[in-house]
């Protein structure tokens, strides 16, 4: 058996260099955003990454996501 899980909301998304580790500066975070509404960038949940649609196998960014009170969990069996 396996748990579905259904999750609607909002979260709170920070991008960070890749190499360094610290967040990116706010000018180019929203570069980032621009790239991932527009289907430039693609994010890995389980790896926690960015990539472009040009390399799918060279990571650029990763991310941290935090839940906001805007978020509800529905829980099922597969």
């Amino acid at each position: 058996m396996a748990i579905e899980l259904h999750i609607d909301g909002y979260y709170e998304m920070q991008v960070f260099n890749l190499h360094t580790g610290e967040r990116l500066p706010e000018d180019l975070e929203l570069g980032v955003m621009d790239n991932l509404q527009q289907g430039e960038y693609f994010i890995g949940i389980n790896s926690k990454t960015i990539v472009s649609i040009d390399d799918l196998m060279t990571p650029l960014y990763k991310f941290d996501l935090e839940a906001t009170t805007a978020v509800e969990y529905n829980f099922d069996k597969l």
